[in-house]
Parts: structure tokens; C-alpha cells; sequence
């Protein structure tokens, strides 16, 4: 008689992270697809007309209500503001900087879903190992966030966690603590990518997309190590301007965040479940459809 499968409790958060990553590529794919097809229509339309005063124009008119009228017939009024009009090749750098936003949005939620990940599986791992609450690397980082969960619900523990400790760069640089083959991984993997740093980087690549439109600030580079700094331009794609580092990412950066992301958690899911003699390779029997 064969002896069945361990269930392992670490695959809900690996596969919610999981369904959101390829949420993201489908919706990441499909914004591309539509640019890239828009984008061929304009520069054959300029192509055509190069040679004629027939600019190429593409606008919307802007139709707004007087929010103190009050018709008589009670039928609303409505008028057009104007509307607005690009020449073609000005309204493909228009849209060429939506691209740019909607990659770095992507690369952004990317990170939130990692750092999710990160809290669901601390939370679960302190609950299934609660003595490791009191020894390294384990002690609360924040004041006021108590000596530990009050009950062994997990919900607790994600309260704690959550009160507890920093952002998903704590919570992996804690989890590599107790789990050394993870570290060791972070450092020497396939993707020659030296993971502790990178998270660094896509935290603060996700800082500048939701607050400082997609700048990079002079300070920010500054907390960036030199090999950070690499990881940067080489992964996320900018210019120097005066306020720091400007982002100007496309499809393919985002996408390879999306994957490097992915392909860290499951990391995390494979060397904490060794640790805990959990079948690990359950992920590769279930395919992810968003």
C-alpha cells in the first residue's frame, strides 16, 4: 500500500500568490497586445500621410453638466469642454508613458502580492512552530505589538505578524535566519540573481510607482547598495533626472518581475516545507488559471 501524500498547509498562500501573479501577466499581456496593435494603426496613418498637411489627430470630447442648473423640463444640460487632440506622433508618447505606468503598476502589485505571501506564511509557520517566538531571529520588532498571538487561531498570527514585524525585506531576512538552505539559495540560485537584494530594489521600485510617480528619489538610491544599484538598471529600466531615477519600465520588465517574484515564493514554500519533511513538489500537479 503506498503511502499517501502529506498535506501541506504552506500551498494556500503559494497558490493565492500564484493566482495573482498570473492574474497580473493575463492583464499585463492583454494591455500590451491592444498597445502594440493601436500604436501600428498610428504610424501607418503617419506613414501615409507624411507627405501631405493631414495631420493625424485622436481625441475625445469632454461633455461635463453645470452642477447649479436646474432645468425647467428637468432634462439635464450637458456641454463639451472641447476635446482632446495629439498630433499622431505626440499621442504615441502619450501612450508610450501609460505603458511605462501600467508596467510599473504591475511591477508594484507584484510586490504587495510577495509581501502578502511573505505575512500568510510567517504567520502559519510561528503558529505550526510557537516556541520559535522566543529565540532568534523571532523577538517583536515593534513596540506595542505584544509578547505574541493571544490565541492559537492563525488569524491571530496574522494579526501579530502583521503588528509585529516590517515589510516582506524583515519577514524573508527572519525567515533565512531560521531556515539557512533558504539564504543559501537567496545567494546561488540558476537565475544568477542574488535575491536579497533584489526585494530590496522592487520595495523601492514599488515606493516611487505609488508615491512618487515613478521617481526613484536621491535618497532612495542612496539606501541602495552598489550591486542594488546594478540590479536597478539592469532589471527596471530609467533615466537620471534631478529628482533621482526615473522609471521607464515596459511589458517585459514587468513581466520578468512577475516571475521573479513568483519563483522566490516558491522558494520560500520549498525550503520551509523540507525543513518540515512536507511534500513540496505538491505545486507542480495543480495548474493555475486566473
Amino acid at each position: 500500500m503506498s503511502v499517501p501524500t502529506p498535506r501541506n498547509p504552506y500551498y494556500g498562500p503559494l497558490r493565492v500568490a500564484f493566482e495573482s501573479f498570473v492574474l497580473l501577466n493575463g492583464l499585463l499581456y492583454q494591455f500590451d497586445s491592444h498597445f502594440k496593435h493601436r500604436a501600428a494603426e498610428i504610424k501607418d496613418s503617419l506613414q501615409r500621410h507624411r507627405f501631405r498637411r493631414v495631420p493625424w489627430f485622436a481625441g475625445a470630447a469632454l461633455v461635463i453638466r453645470d452642477l447649479t442648473e436646474w432645468p425647467p423640463d428637468r432634462w439635464a444640460r450637458y456641454y463639451s469642454v472641447g476635446s482632446h487632440t495629439r498630433k499622431g506622433k505626440g499621442f504615441l508618447a502619450a501612450m508610450q508613458n501609460i505603458v511605462a505606468l501600467n508596467s510599473a503598476w504591475v511591477v508594484s502589485q507584484a510586490f504587495e502580492t510577495f509581501e502578502v505571501f511573505a505575512k500568510d506564511v510567517v504567520a502559519l509557520y510561528l503558529k505550526r512552530n510557537p516556541t520559535a517566538l522566543c529565540t532568534p531571529p523571532w523577538p517583536r520588532r515593534r513596540r506595542g505589538a505584544g509578547a505574541g498571538p493571544k490565541t492559537r487561531h492563525l488569524s491571530a498570527y496574522r494579526t501579530f505578524v502583521t503588528h509585529a514585524y516590517g515589510g516582506a525585506d524583515d519577514l524573508v531576512r527572519r525567515l533565512r535566519r531560521s531556515i539557512p538552505d533558504l539564504a543559501q539559495h537567496e545567494q546561488h540560485n540558476n537565475r544568477g540573481l542574488d535575491l536579497q537584494e533584489w526585494v530590496r530594489v522592487v520595495a523601492e521600485v514599488r515606493h516611487a510607482t505609488v508615491h512618487r510617480r515613478g521617481v526613484l528619489s536621491p535618497a532612495q538610491m542612496k539606501r541602495l547598495s552598489t550591486s542594488a544599484r546594478s540590479i536597478l538598471k539592469a532589471n527596471f529600466p530609467g533615466e537620471a533626472v534631478t529628482r533621482g531615477y526615473r522609471l521607464r519600465l515596459e511589458r517585459k520588465s514587468a513581466q520578468d518581475a512577475l516571475i521573479r517574484s513568483a519563483e522566490y515564493a516558491l522558494l520560500i514554500f520549498k525550503q520551509i516545507s523540507l525543513r518540515e519533511d512536507l511534500d513540496w513538489e505538491v505545486f507542480k500537479s495543480v495548474g493555475i488559471r486566473a
